[in-house]
């Protein structure tokens, strides 16, 4: 990160660690702009999860789970109707007719779906 963390205190490590953070604020909100953002709204009585670990990345290719990897879906439950999903452009070239609009679920099957993600990725 650009310090020697033996020569600072915990107080100066951790604002040296903001501070390098910032830096990737830039690039990381360039990268999620990229992908394709739809609104899902839920129109089944089953209710959207949530957990501890709300932001959820699903990799539809195989060791793909980085933010901006092909085929990443990141799904981020805004009520329990509602989930903002960021669909990997590239991979989900398919959806763009879609961005930035509502997308309604009415299969009980997609909503399990989704909500099995939030329960793999709480703790």
């Amino acid at each position: 990160m650009g310090f020697n963390e033996e020569k600072m205190d915990a107080k100066d490590f951790h604002l040296e660690s903001i501070i390098y953070g910032l830096e990737n604020v830039d690039m990381f909100s360039e990268m999620l702009c990229d992908h394709i953002w739809v609104i899902i709204k839920n129109e089944t009585p089953q209710l959207f999860f949530t957990s501890d670990n709300p932001i959820v990345k699903y990799s539809h290719i195989k060791g793909n789970d980085g933010f901006a990897s092909p085929g990443i879906e990141i799904v981020y439950p805004l009520t329990p109707n509602y989930l903002l999903v960021l669909f990997e452009r590239e991979y989900f070239l398919t959806f763009e007719k879609h961005e930035n609009k509502q997308l309604l679920i009415t299969d009980m099957n997609r909503i399990n779906n989704y909500n099995s993600f939030q329960v793999m990725s709480s703790y």
